[in-house]
């Protein structure tokens, strides 16, 4: 069985090999780093934002702070549940937003 360029299989074979390789490099070097560090941001910042509840919680003046505190600390810790999942986080929205 003969592929664009003739050749054979083992030229078909040798082209997957590199192209697999060409993707393994720039998904390990590009890719993955990009993805790992947007992630670790999300959950740096929601963390802060957990700690900023838990604060402002503390020195709220009024039952109506307090609860209003609480839905937020709710929807913080939806959303760091969903992580990056799309459908999770709109859920997230919806069941918390008033």
């Amino acid at each position: 069985m003969v592929f664009y360029g003739g050749g054979g299989w083992k030229y078909w074979l040798a082209s997957l090999a590199v192209s697999v390789g060409i993707f393994a490099v720039i998904y390990f070097t590009v890719i993955k780093p990009t993805t790992d560090t947007a992630n670790n941001l999300l959950n740096q910042s929601l963390q802060q934002s957990q700690q900023q509840l838990n604060q402002a919680k503390k020195t709220a003046p009024d039952a109506q702070s307090k609860k209003r505190l609480s839905q937020a600390e709710k929807l913080t810790a939806c959303l760091q549940d969903a992580g990056t999942d799309v459908t999770k986080v709109e859920e997230c929205q919806a069941k918390f937003t008033p």
